[in-house]
């Protein structure tokens, strides 16, 4: 049995933190979202255009999408800086040098929102986990990780991984239905296993280090919806920018996501089947309000 915490908001209140007077962008961290292909654009866009990263506090965002891309991209682009990546076709190409150019100086990166299958996402993949950075994977490179667990055994990476009950599934080897059955067990475990932080995505989504463990509560059956990962993604960047234990950015990122969600219902009427992704991400400055002055 595992003593389970569900965070509050004056939790999440501590977690952020204060601004002090004499800090300038580069405290609350450069961190970037590696993501977007033909069919996908719009994951990149929700991650790191629709307010949800820049919104939870970081102090550059540096959005990194293939270069054949960077068309639909760049119209959205306002506060957070533009960083083409090489591509064959759309989809994300492995040139080490340029990579390691574009992560410079970067102290979070999330990867995978929409980038689809069809890149090279093995190739990136050996590369973040190998750099002294906070990682966020989700989607496709959860996808592509779930073939290549090998990989996490001699990471570098501070690394979290998103992963929803299907992804999991893929992750883990365990049947959905066991999972479901015994969430936290699952989620503990294979945690522990691989020396990362989870968040186990449900209707109260599981967050463990592999030992100390979390239930979110927050949130609504709104975001059953596509794109809501890839603001949850946008979030935890972010604060990963800032915060310095990854756990606490999971606990605080899902946190304020669900809280977000929720304020983003109430005020389009309640109405849960209208709902989409951006309208939580707009929502995510008022959500973090709503905690700065709990």
């Amino acid at each position: 049995m595992y003593n389970t915490v569900i965070p509050d908001m004056r939790c999440i209140k501590r977690i952020l933190g204060e601004r002090q007077p004499n800090s300038h962008k580069g405290t609350y961290g450069y961190v970037g979202l590696v993501g977007g292909s033909p069919e996908y654009s719009g994951a990149a866009k929700l991650a790191g255009l629709s307010c949800a990263a820049m919104r939870s506090g970081a102090g550059v965002v540096r959005l990194m999408v293939p270069k054949s891309i960077m068309h639909a991209v760049m119209p959205y682009v306002v506060e957070s800086t533009l960083c083409a990546l090489p591509d064959r076709q759309g989809y994300i190409a492995y040139d080490e040098r340029e990579l390691r150019t574009a992560f410079k100086g970067l102290k979070a990166i999330g990867f995978g929102m929409g980038v689809g299958q069809k890149g090279d996402n093995l190739e990136y993949l050996k590369l973040l986990l190998s750099l002294p950075i906070k990682l966020i994977l989700d989607a496709d490179a959860l996808n592509t990780l779930s073939k290549h667990l090998y990989l996490l055994d001699d990471k570098v990476a501070d690394l979290l991984l998103t992963p929803h009950v299907g992804e999991f599934e893929r992750l883990s080897g365990i049947s959905k239905n066991d999972i479901l059955s015994n969430p936290i067990e699952h989620a503990v475990a294979f945690a522990k296993r691989y020396k990362l932080t989870l968040v186990l995505i449900n209707h109260e989504s599981v967050i463990t280090d592999g030992e100390r463990v979390f239930v979110n509560k927050r949130g609504t059956v709104g975001m059953a919806t596509a794109g809501s990962g890839d603001v949850l993604s946008g979030i935890l960047t972010a604060l990963a920018g800032y915060v310095d234990d990854m756990l606490e950015v999971a606990i605080a990122g899902t946190y304020i996501n669900g809280l977000a969600g929720e304020i983003a219902l109430e005020t389009d009427g309640n109405n849960s089947f209208s709902m989409v992704a951006s309208d939580t991400a707009f929502a995510v400055k008022k959500a973090v309000t709503t905690i700065l002055n709990a």
